[in-house]
């Protein structure tokens, strides 16, 4: 369709939301969706209040809004916008945001007979089998996971790092350091993803991981002391479309794989290890930062270095850097590979 008005907006709206309450990786798309038709919304109200202001044409609002569309649009548009919109039988154009958004809610659901069909394992609460802590601060992003064994150590890029210094929104190549905080919960999904998948290979001790066996829908619990990113984890959505870009890479890995992701915010003062990584002197090389963490941290000698593939922290700098509504992105066929212990000390991970 190139063009809709209230009611057929507001029942499409409408439906996404009751179908996608379970379906998280649906989720992500259909705020996506609504908050680029709330962009165009309130354009287009502007534009109809000058033309309707200064033609004076007060006779046109006796068209009533009703009053079950005002509790469709209640989220997306104030009742007096949405009156004058309905008075006015305005049609909206169908804009490239909205358009990406629904072409790629319809193509996922259109890959299965039955799309919202989700597994009762990803929606009853359980216990957990896995739980990761990260942190990140204006050199790098850490994170660590005793129960599977990994930890990675990102370190910025010098055009992120300049992002994040600027202290305007509006200002070209802004970073918010809550974007660099959600990067690396991003990254310990990937790490679990990855660490799964070896398992179904054989290509990693699973028993070690996972005495009883590796669980179907395992449960991982994923620990940040950036309350934002908990955010943004739990409702698969950002109010900024930096974030709404981050958060767009987290559905397609909750499609990718079937995990009950949990986020939850830990306190700076209990982020020891992650913290203090993070934070780090990363002037050294980084054979020399690694030998340094082991001392102050040997629990780090023990676990595996998660190197993410040079295609996931592309995509993951393209989002960082992007400015318009994201859109559909696709994964690289292999998240990335874990190295043994004693391989570290050439890698260095710039993202």
């Amino acid at each position: 369709m190139p063009a809709f008005d209230l009611l057929e907006i507001a029942t499409l709206l409408g439906t996404l939301e009751n179908h996608t309450r379970c379906a998280r990786w649906a989720r992500c798309w259909f705020f996506s969706l609504q908050n680029a038709v709330r962009t165009m919304l309130h354009g287009r109200c502007k534009i109809v209040s000058r033309v309707f202001n200064r033609s004076g044409r007060v006779a046109t609002l006796c068209r009533q809004l009703p009053a079950t569309l005002m509790t469709r649009l209640h989220s997306i548009l104030a009742r007096d916008k949405a009156q004058l919109l309905w008075a006015t039988k305005q049609r909206c154009a169908v804009t490239p945001e909205i358009r990406a958004s629904s072409q790629h809610l319809l193509a996922c659901s259109t890959e299965t007979a039955d799309p919202w069909d989700v597994p009762l394992g990803l929606i009853v609460p359980r216990n957990l089998h896995v739980s990761s802590r990260g942190d990140a601060s204006l050199a790098g992003g850490v994170a660590c996971c005793s129960a599977i064994r990994f930890w990675f150590d990102i370190v910025w890029s010098q055009r992120a790092v300049k992002g994040a210094t600027r202290t305007k929104s509006a200002a070209e190549g802004f970073v918010h350091i809550n974007a660099l905080e959600f990067i690396v919960v991003t990254l310990q999904f990937a790490a679990v993803i990855t660490r799964l998948e070896d398992c179904d290979q054989g290509h990693s001790d699973c028993g070690a991981y996972f005495p009883n066996g590796p669980p179907n829908i395992p449960v991982w619990l994923v620990e940040s002391d950036s309350m934002v990113s908990v955010a943004w984890e739990r409702k698969a959505t950002s109010a900024s479309l930096q974030g709404q870009g981050l958060v767009s890479i987290c559905a397609e890995l909750l499609r990718h794989r079937h995990i009950q992701t949990r986020c939850d915010h830990l306190a700076g003062s209990l982020n020891v290890v992650a913290d203090d990584i993070s934070r780090n002197d990363f002037s050294l090389s980084f054979s020399a930062h690694v030998e340094k963490l082991h001392k102050e941290h040997p629990v780090l000698s023990t676990l595996d270095f998660f190197l993410p593939s040079p295609n996931l922290l592309q995509l993951l700098a393209l989002r960082l850097c992007s400015r318009l509504n994201p859109v559909p992105c696709s994964l690289p066929a292999r998240l990335g590979q874990f190295l043994p212990v004693d391989s570290t000390t050439s890698v260095s991970v710039v993202l």
